[in-house]
This record gives structure tokens, sequence and C-alpha cells, in this order.
């Protein structure tokens, strides 16, 4: 119910008054806080965009990844950006097209380069892998990262991206 509802507020402007609440991550381009805690970025302006056409107002929060999702499941925030559709986030919301195409890609320090030649290389590295908690990276590495055996530990879970960032910079990951 509260889905229908969500969806009849975006698209019956004017009929009725909204308010949502819209999770960012403090990252690059996308969506950044400035010092005046104002949020800037592609994100902020598709959402701010298709907001302000359905005549809502908004509130825009930093919650880190896998809190987000845990918080969209249960109805605590209404909106979030760049997620991957999978069978199990159609149970509990609902997605309203592409935002963007994109590619994910294994970053890794320039310095320290690995030769990685398959997904099965990953699982391989001498150093550890920061994956973002509850994120997608393809249907393959879920696949795999399910079926890793007890001595294969080099993947450790991080709440966003500027964590991953700061770890592969201070050479800690790979």
């Amino acid at each position: 119910m509260y889905r229908l509802l969500l969806l009849f507020a975006l698209f019956c402007q004017g009929i009725m008054a909204c308010e949502l609440v819209v999770r960012f991550e403090n990252y690059a381009a996308q969506s950044k806080l400035d010092e005046d805690l104002v949020w800037h970025g592609i994100d902020v302006d598709f959402a701010k965009a298709l907001l302000d056409e359905a005549g809502c107002c908004y509130r825009f929060v930093s919650i880190p990844w896998g809190r987000a999702l845990k918080l969209l499941e249960e109805g605590e925030i209404d909106l979030i950006l760049s997620v991957t559709k999978t069978p199990l986030r159609e149970q509990y919301a609902y997605f309203i097209g592409p935002q963007r195409m994109e590619t994910i890609v294994f970053a890794m320090n320039a310095h320290a380069p690995y030769q990685l030649d398959s997904l099965e290389s990953l699982f391989h590295l001498s150093k550890p892998i920061a994956i973002q908690r509850n994120a997608y990276y393809g249907e393959a590495f879920t696949q795999r990262l399910k079926q890793r055996k007890d001595n294969e530990t080099q993947f450790i879970f991080v709440p966003d991206n500027q964590v991953k960032l700061n770890l592969l910079k201070k050479g800690r990951i790979a």
C-alpha cells in the first residue's frame, strides 16, 4: 500500500503534498555535500528535477549504502538513486527506469598493480579487496562470492566508496 501511495504522490503533481527522504552519499561528481551542508552533483540535480516536477518536498540524508537499502525496505526513506535492479530488491522497491548506464570496474593502486585476467583472479590476490556492503557487482561475482572457501578471506566489507578510496590510497587493499 505504501509503495502505491508513493507512486501516486510522485506522478500526481499538485493533487497531494508529499515530503520524501532521499539518500545520497558524499562521493565524487554524483553527490557532494559542501561546507555549507548543501548537496550538489549529477544525482542531486536528477533527484531535484524529478521531485520538483512531482511537486514534492524533500530532505536529503547521508546514509551508508547497506543501511540505506534496509531503511528503504522498512519504509524509513523513500528514494535512493543508482540502485541496480535485482529480484530481491524488487520485493520492496519500485524502479522507475535506468538513471544511467555504468560499468563496474576493479580499481587498484597505480603504484602496486596486479595482473588480473579473470574474475577468479580477484579471489587469489595477496592483499584484501574492499567491497561495499550490500552493493551489487554483477551476477557472476555474486555467485562466486557465495562459493568462497574458508581460506578465501581477502574481501572486506566497507560502508561506502570513500572508505574504499581511503584504504586504496593508504595501500591497505589491492
